[in-house]
Protein backbone atom coordinates (compact mmCIF):
# COMPACT_ATOMS: atom_id res chain seq x y z
CA UNK A 1 0.00 0.00 0.00
CA UNK A 2 1.28 3.33 -1.09
CA UNK A 3 0.90 6.30 1.63
CA UNK A 4 -0.09 9.68 0.09
CA UNK A 5 1.85 13.02 1.38
CA UNK A 6 -0.34 14.89 -0.96
CA UNK A 7 -2.98 17.53 0.15
CA UNK A 8 -6.15 16.69 1.46
CA UNK A 9 -9.31 17.42 -0.49
CA UNK A 10 -12.46 18.49 0.77
CA UNK A 11 -15.14 18.78 -2.40
CA UNK A 12 -17.94 21.16 -1.13
CA UNK A 13 -15.52 22.95 0.97
CA UNK A 14 -16.96 26.45 1.29
CA UNK A 15 -20.72 24.99 2.64
CA UNK A 16 -21.12 24.43 6.74
CA UNK A 17 -20.40 21.27 6.99
CA UNK A 18 -17.20 21.52 4.61
CA UNK A 19 -16.11 24.11 6.47
CA UNK A 20 -16.52 21.97 9.94
CA UNK A 21 -14.68 19.31 8.33
CA UNK A 22 -11.83 21.19 7.63
CA UNK A 23 -12.00 22.67 11.14
CA UNK A 24 -11.79 19.06 12.80
CA UNK A 25 -8.64 18.43 10.10
CA UNK A 26 -6.99 21.15 10.97
CA UNK A 27 -7.69 20.64 14.72
CA UNK A 28 -6.09 16.94 14.33
CA UNK A 29 -3.60 17.68 11.92
CA UNK A 30 -2.34 21.28 11.95
CA UNK A 31 0.26 20.83 9.58
CA UNK A 32 -1.32 19.25 6.75
CA UNK A 33 -2.05 20.84 3.75
CA UNK A 34 -6.04 21.26 3.36
CA UNK A 35 -8.14 22.51 -0.48
CA UNK A 36 -11.59 23.39 -0.45
CA UNK A 37 -13.10 22.97 -3.96
CA UNK A 38 -16.63 24.78 -4.45
CA UNK A 39 -18.06 26.69 -7.32
CA UNK A 40 -18.05 29.51 -4.82
CA UNK A 41 -17.44 30.83 -1.63
CA UNK A 42 -19.12 33.45 0.50
CA UNK A 43 -17.40 36.05 2.29
CA UNK A 44 -17.60 34.45 5.70
CA UNK A 45 -16.83 31.28 4.18
CA UNK A 46 -13.33 32.93 2.76
CA UNK A 47 -12.67 34.10 5.95
CA UNK A 48 -13.04 31.29 7.69
CA UNK A 49 -11.04 29.00 5.23
CA UNK A 50 -8.12 31.97 5.89
CA UNK A 51 -8.79 31.64 9.44
CA UNK A 52 -8.46 27.78 9.08
CA UNK A 53 -5.08 27.73 6.76
CA UNK A 54 -7.25 25.88 4.14
CA UNK A 55 -6.28 26.96 0.40
CA UNK A 56 -10.21 28.07 -1.36
CA UNK A 57 -10.63 26.34 -4.90
CA UNK A 58 -13.44 27.02 -7.54
CA UNK A 59 -14.18 24.11 -9.12
CA UNK A 60 -17.45 23.89 -10.61
CA UNK A 61 -17.58 19.85 -9.74
CA UNK A 62 -20.23 19.41 -12.40
CA UNK A 63 -18.60 20.97 -15.33
CA UNK A 64 -15.44 20.79 -15.09
CA UNK A 65 -15.05 17.03 -14.11
CA UNK A 66 -11.05 17.07 -15.82
CA UNK A 67 -10.22 19.87 -13.69
CA UNK A 68 -11.62 17.65 -11.20
CA UNK A 69 -9.43 14.64 -11.38
CA UNK A 70 -6.25 17.06 -11.91
CA UNK A 71 -6.99 18.23 -8.37
CA UNK A 72 -7.48 14.73 -7.02
CA UNK A 73 -3.86 13.52 -8.74
CA UNK A 74 -1.64 12.84 -5.90
CA UNK A 75 -4.11 13.98 -2.94
CA UNK A 76 -4.19 11.89 0.05
CA UNK A 77 -7.68 11.68 0.14
CA UNK A 78 -10.96 13.59 -0.97
CA UNK A 79 -13.84 13.97 1.30
CA UNK A 80 -17.25 14.41 -0.21
CA UNK A 81 -19.45 17.31 1.13
CA UNK A 82 -20.92 18.28 -2.27
CA UNK A 83 -24.43 17.86 -2.29
CA UNK A 84 -26.70 17.08 -3.83
CA UNK A 85 -25.46 13.45 -3.92
CA UNK A 86 -27.67 12.73 -6.45
CA UNK A 87 -25.85 14.62 -9.07
CA UNK A 88 -22.18 15.13 -7.30
CA UNK A 89 -21.73 11.88 -5.78
CA UNK A 90 -20.94 9.95 -8.47
CA UNK A 91 -19.28 12.71 -10.15
CA UNK A 92 -16.55 12.96 -7.42
CA UNK A 93 -16.41 9.07 -7.00
CA UNK A 94 -15.47 8.50 -10.57
CA UNK A 95 -12.46 11.91 -10.73
CA UNK A 96 -11.40 10.02 -7.34
CA UNK A 97 -11.47 6.83 -9.10
CA UNK A 98 -9.97 8.08 -11.94
CA UNK A 99 -7.37 9.64 -10.24
CA UNK A 100 -6.31 6.50 -7.60
CA UNK A 101 -7.30 8.80 -5.02
CA UNK A 102 -9.01 7.32 -1.49
CA UNK A 103 -12.38 8.65 -1.17
CA UNK A 104 -14.77 9.28 1.40
CA UNK A 105 -17.75 10.77 1.54
CA UNK A 106 -20.78 11.22 3.99
CA UNK A 107 -23.89 10.53 1.35
CA UNK A 108 -27.28 9.46 3.11
CA UNK A 109 -29.51 9.64 0.15
CA UNK A 110 -30.79 6.19 -0.93
CA UNK A 111 -30.55 6.39 -4.30
CA UNK A 112 -27.07 8.29 -4.65
CA UNK A 113 -25.63 5.55 -2.28
CA UNK A 114 -26.75 2.90 -4.71
CA UNK A 115 -25.44 4.66 -7.60
CA UNK A 116 -21.76 5.16 -5.42
CA UNK A 117 -22.09 0.94 -4.39
CA UNK A 118 -22.01 0.13 -8.10
CA UNK A 119 -19.34 1.42 -8.17
CA UNK A 120 -17.00 -0.45 -6.11
CA UNK A 121 -15.63 -3.20 -7.87
CA UNK A 122 -14.01 -0.15 -9.96
CA UNK A 123 -12.58 1.48 -6.91
CA UNK A 124 -11.59 -1.31 -5.44
CA UNK A 125 -9.77 -2.03 -8.53
CA UNK A 126 -7.89 1.74 -8.23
Amino acid sequence: MTVRTGPIIVAGGGGAQGIECIAYLRSAEPNVEIIAVDRGYSPAALNRLCELGATPSKLDLLAEPERLHDVLLGASIVVNLAGPFFALGTTVLDAAIKARTPYLDICDDVDATAQLLERDTDAVDA
